[in-house]
């Protein structure tokens, strides 16, 4: 052998035995407290699924506004053998402070934070109502319509507020009775209004910006509304009594009760007796017919104010019988 080419074939020798040998090193254990799938199934004809993100351990989901889901109801799926440490409910669209607890078969616990981000077509805004020439006046115990592109006619969704310029307090609009539309404004933009039957009649008197959220999206006007009151008035209704009979009557939208005096009604002759006033609301008179009142019918109805014009009305019928 040519003594030249031992220090190559001691090299190549070398080689084989180096990739001969074969190490085999385990991958490290999954953690068995994840959650592996989170998938919305409140949604028709399709669903959506959570992105799961590992690193910070929190799951966000994507809802298209014209979904118009209030609340998601969610399927979650978990590693082999963890388990949720609350009940899977369903979950408001508004919800910030959900966090989901995994517990592994290991005993590890691991928290998922849920991120729900509804997607809109733009930026929320409210049609103003006034100007900066004009602030528009409103009446408590009024009908009420806020527009703008809430993305939704559902009112249940959209909450909407009037917001005191002196103390900045918040007046949720919640009385009554809402109604939701849509129309195409003079952009050719879908607007959407919110038509409440009635502005809470206990507001006070003074300025009010409006405030809507919906869908995590917040607006509020530029320009301020007046909330004003006027003349007291109430629905008259004909009355068929007895002596010592309580009774009630509403006042006429757009007017609240203040300052009530006295109540009384005028018989065929012209003169009025007093009734008893109860315990009355901003939308409503408790009175009562005295025990000893005279009997017959009556003509008119008197309401003296403390700040406000005495109204005097018309009875269609109003008879008070003897016990």
């Amino acid at each position: 052998m040519n003594l030249k080419s031992i220090p190559f074939f001691t090299g190549m020798l070398l080689l084989v035995v180096l990739f001969s040998c074969k190490k085999i090193v385990d991958l490290p254990a999954q953690p068995n407290n994840r959650i592996i799938e989170y998938k919305v199934t409140n949604v028709q004809d399709t669903a959506i699924y959570g992105a799961i993100d590992e690193i910070e351990r929190s799951i966000t989901v994507y809802i298209p506004f014209y979904y118009n889901l209030v609340v998601i109801d969610p399927e979650i799926k978990l590693s082999a053998g963890a388990k949720l440490q609350e009940p899977i409910d369903a979950i408001e669209v508004t919800r910030t402070d959900v966090v989901y607890k995994v517990k592994g078969a290991d005993g590890n616990v691991a928290s998922y934070k849920l991120k729900i981000v509804v997607q809109n077509a733009g930026d929320l805004y409210v049609k103003e109502l006034s100007t900066a020439a004009n602030i528009a006046v409103y009446y408590p115990n009024a009908q009420f319509v806020v527009s703008g592109n809430f993305f939704t006619k559902d009112p249940t969704v959209v909450d909407i507020s009037l917001v005191s310029k002196n103390n900045a307090k918040e007046f949720p609009i919640k009385y009554g009775i809402a109604h939701g539309g849509s129309n195409l404004d003079d952009k050719g933009i879908v607007s959407y209004s919110m038509n409440y039957d009635n502005l809470l009649p206990t507001l006070d008197s003074g300025l009010y910006d409006i405030k809507v959220k919906v869908f995590g999206q917040t607006a509020q006007s530029k320009f301020p509304i007046r909330i004003s009151y006027k003349q007291p008035d109430i629905a008259m209704v004909g009355r068929d009594l007895k002596q010592g009979e309580s009774f009630t009557y509403n006042v006429v939208p757009g007017t609240v009760l203040t300052g009530i005096k006295s109540v009384a009604i005028a018989d065929e002759r012209g003169v009025f007796r007093n009734l008893i006033v109860g315990e009355y609301t901003r939308t409503q008179l408790l009175l009562q017919v005295p025990g000893d009142f005279p009997t017959g019918e009556y003509l008119q109805l008197r309401i003296e104010f403390d700040n406000w014009t005495t109204v005097i009305k018309n009875f269609i019928i109003f008879k008070v019988n003897s016990k």
